[in-house]
């Protein structure tokens, strides 16, 4: 399930899951814990390459205010 839920995050595809029905109803650990994202997905997020970076800082530096 993991995995799934991964691959359709990070590769913004479909994730189908199926369940047995019986595991819904199995009872969980007293003091079990559902766990999040954190630490198990890379951030998504994209540098600008260094051309567009010194043409803005370019602008800004020409800029009056």
């Amino acid at each position: 399930m993991t995995l799934a839920l991964k691959h359709a995050t990070l590769q913004r595809d479909v994730a189908h899951l199926i369940f047995p029905d019986e595991v819904q109803t199995r009872p969980a650990a007293e003091r079990a814990r559902a766990s999040g994202p954190k630490g198990r997905i890379p951030r998504l997020d994209v540098a600008p390459s260094q051309e567009a970076l010194d043409d803005a800082l370019k602008l800004l530096r020409a800029a009056k205010r």
